[in-house]
């Protein structure tokens, strides 16, 4: 299926599971460890993209430039939550060598929280078409030497503000909230445990957060769908938006991390990678 935009044509997108496998036999995990967690390909999309100059009477159509990008998606693991919670983000650097040992350094890559787990991302641009395999993928994530995750349970839109709640040493606050139609925005201050901080980082934010009934049921999936930082230093705040309620939750629920030390790059190889080569 292609789409043209201007001088552009996209030729082929293909997503594949990591558990999807071929003859009825499921294929093998791909692994490898990065200090004491692991992780673990859960998915790879690859898309085939192409510039053509279109023909004409005086000249033929010519294919100006015919390239793939491979999307892999691993999850994070490790034994205790408070060991995952050591790995906060990507290092800087990653590269890759493919099946013809071509080396690749046009990659990105970000670590992701959800409810269902931390994941890290890498994207690989750049490669040939018929790349069928990254032989290699190196790279790093930045790991503190302690951490602790936290489970705060928040209550939602009470009458007066500001509104603690205490957990494992440390301190949660509800400074303010705002509620105008159907959306909900919270703002939410954090004091650490003693001897610990809120992670510094770069990319995406430690923590997952979703709105509760009384009876324990998820409202609206959760219903938190941005969070921000609003403020910085030893308690940082965060603003919390849930729009189109459609019941009043009973509190917020959010899983943070804490930090304690100087991270350092933990690093990992991992590989072979499959690719989809060839299949259009």
């Amino acid at each position: 299926m292609g789409q043209i935009s201007g001088r552009a044509v996209a030729l082929a997108a293909l997503c594949l599971g990591a558990a999807s496998g071929g003859s009825g036999s499921a294929p093998r995990p791909v692994r490898a460890t990065v200090g004491r967690a692991t992780l673990e390909l859960r998915q790879v999309t690859w898309e085939r993209s192409a510039r053509v100059r279109p023909g004409s009477a005086e000249r033929p159509a010519a294919l100006l430039r015919d390239e793939a990008t491979a999307r892999f998606r691993f999850a994070l693991g490790a034994r205790s939550g408070d060991e995952l919670a050591r790995y906060v983000e990507p290092a800087s650097r990653f590269r890759a060598v493919d099946d013809a040992g071509r080396r690749h350094d046009a990659i990105t890559a970000r670590m992701t929280h959800s409810l269902t787990g931390v994941f890290l991302e890498i994207v690989v641009a750049g490669q040939r078409p018929q790349t069928g395999a990254l032989r290699q993928l190196k790279g790093g994530l930045r790991a503190y030497p302690r951490a602790r995750r936290i489970r705060f349970h928040i209550p939602w839109l009470k009458d007066e503000t500001p509104v603690q709640a205490r957990y494992g040493g440390a301190v949660t606050t509800l400074t303010r909230f705002r509620l105008v139609g159907d959306d909900s925005t919270l703002w939410v201050r954090f004091r650490p445990p003693p001897g610990f901080a809120a992670p510094r980082l770069h990319g995406g934010l430690p923590f997952t957060a979703r709105a509760y009934e009384v009876n324990g049921n998820l409202v609206n999936n959760g219903g938190i769908t941005e969070i921000r930082q609003t403020r910085a230093g030893a308690e940082p705040e965060y603003r919390f938006y849930a729009p189109k309620m459609r019941r009043t939750p009973s509190r917020l629920q959010v899983e943070m991390s804490f930090v304690a030390g100087r991270p350092a790059v933990q690093a990992f190889s991992i590989g072979p990678l499959p690719l989809p080569a060839g299949r259009e």
